[in-house]
C-alpha cells in the first residue's frame, strides 16, 4: 500500500506595511474639519527638514499671519519662534516682520506680493511619524467670493536637496517644491486648477499637486479661511519603518488519497 498522498500549496504575499500618509486638520475653535485624511504620498520620506510659509496677493490682497509653530517627531517636540531663527523673500512691497504677536508674511491693502519666511534646520533625526502644527490667520473676507487674494502656503523644505538655511520661495498657496511636503490655503478661485473653489486646501509633495478639496462643498461643515481670526492647522505625517512589510500565507493542504497495490507472487 502506498501511505502518503499529500497536497500542500503555500502562496506568499509580501508587502509593505504602511503606506507614507498625511492628514490635515483644521479647527477654528468652533468647528474642526479634517479635510485631507491618511492620503497616500508615494515617494515620502522622513527628510531633515524645515518650516516655510509663502504669501501671495494680486488685484486683491489680505493678512497672512503665522504663529505657534512647532513639530513632534515621534514624540520629541521642537518649537520655531517667529521672532528669530528665519529668513526671507520680499517681492512687492511689505516686508514679513512680527506684528501684535503674529508673524505677518503677507499684509492686506498691497497688491503683486511674493513673500516668504523659511526657518533653519532644527531637527535632524529620523523618524516614523511627526505632527507640524501652527496657526494661521487671514483677512475676514467672503469665502464663496473672489474678494481676497491669493493664498497661504505651507511647506516642510527638504533640508538635503536645498540646505539647512536660506529663504525658499514657491507660488504661494501653491508650494510645489522638489522633495518637499506642503499645503495650500487658498482664497481665490483659479478656475480648474483648484476645482473652481474659492475656499480650498490641497496637499503637494515633490514639486505636484496631489489633492485639492473645496471647503465650502466638499466637507461638513463648510469652513472659511477668511476669519480674521486663528486657525489651527496640523498636518500628521506618518512613514513606515524602513523594512517594514507584510506577509499574507494563502495556503491549501488536502490529502489525495491512497493508493493500494497488489503484489504478483
Amino acid at each position: 500500500m502506498k501511505k502518503l498522498a499529500a497536497l500542500l500549496f503555500v502562496g506568499v504575499i509580501i508587502g509593505q506595511a504602511n503606506a507614507q500618509t498625511v492628514t490635515v486638520t483644521l479647527s477654528d475653535g468652533t468647528n474642526t474639519i479634517t479635510p485631507i485624511l491618511n492620503e497616500p504620498v508615494p515617494g515620502l520620506t522622513a527628510y531633515p527638514g524645515r518650516h516655510s510659509f509663502d504669501a501671495r496677493t494680486g488685484g486683491a490682497f489680505a493678512d497672512q499671519d503665522t504663529r505657534n509653530i512647532s513639530s513632534s517627531y515621534d514624540g520629541t517636540v521642537v518649537n520655531y519662534a517667529i521672532d528669530s531663527g528665519w529668513q526671507e523673500v520680499n517681492n512687492g512691497g511689505w516686508t514679513p516682520q512680527v506684528v501684535d504677536g503674529w508673524l505677518r508674511v503677507g499684509s492686506d491693502g498691497i497688491g503683486s506680493q511674493q513673500n516668504n519666511v523659511s526657518w533653519d534646520e532644527q531637527y535632524g533625526g529620523g523618524y516614523t511619524s511627526a505632527v507640524h502644527s501652527f496657526q494661521i490667520r487671514i483677512s475676514e473676507g467672503d469665502p464663496t467670493a473672489n474678494d481676497k487674494a491669493d493664498g497661504f502656503g505651507w511647506k516642510y523644505v527638504n533640508s538635503d536637496l536645498h540646505g539647512t538655511t536660506g529663504a525658499m520661495y514657491t507660488a504661494g498657496e501653491e508650494p510645489n517644491l522638489a522633495g518637499s511636503l506642503g499645503v495650500g490655503f487658498d482664497i481665490w478661485n483659479n478656475g480648474d486648477m483648484d476645482n473652481n473653489a474659492t475656499t480650498s486646501v490641497s496637499l503637494h509633495y515633490d514639486g505636484a499637486l496631489l489633492k485639492t478639496v473645496d471647503l465650502q462643498s466638499e466637507v461638513s461643515p463648510a469652513f472659511s479661511l477668511e476669519t480674521g481670526q486663528p486657525i489651527d492647522v496640523t498636518v500628521a505625517v506618518t512613514i513606515p519603518e524602513p523594512g517594514s512589510m507584510s506577509i499574507m500565507l494563502l495556503g491549501m493542504l488536502g490529502m489525495v488519497g491512497m493508493v493500494r497495490r497488489k503484489l504478483r507472487a
